[in-house]
């Protein structure tokens, strides 16, 4: 903490006035059976380099999803996916319903695609 010693009075300065350089990371979700559902306001992306292998994270605050534990207003992340990759074409701002359909299994591959509904629309 910054040190005050030598000052008469603290600093001044205006609350409403702050810009968020950087933010806290939210609370991973993550969609993991058929049926489950994720409800909020998207606020953003961020494409994370992590060592030349990059991946993009879609931020939002969750709406109402307290039955599964999120308050509203709550910071949350979800990891791109390539069935996700159509949440880069929603505006910052609109409410987002995310919902796990099925999966679809894939012969080359061991796991099956997670095929996923993204649903949006205006917000206030």
């Amino acid at each position: 903490m910054a040190s005050t010693k030598g000052h008469e009075s603290a600093p001044q300065w205006d609350d409403n006035a702050w810009t968020t350089d950087s933010a806290a990371s939210g609370t991973k979700v993550s969609l993991d059976e058929v049926g489950d559902v994720f409800t909020g306001v998207k606020t953003g992306s961020e494409v994370i380099d992590n060592g030349g292998d990059p991946f993009t994270v879609y931020t939002f605050t969750a709406l109402g999803m307290a039955a599964h534990g999120l308050e509203d207003g709550e910071l949350c992340s979800i990891t791109e996916s390539y069935k996700l990759k159509p949440l880069a074409d929603v505006a910052d701002g609109r409410l987002v319903r995310i919902t796990r359909l099925k999966d679809v299994p894939i012969p080359s591959r061991p796991e099956p695609m997670k095929n996923y509904q993204i649903d949006s629309q205006s917000y206030r």
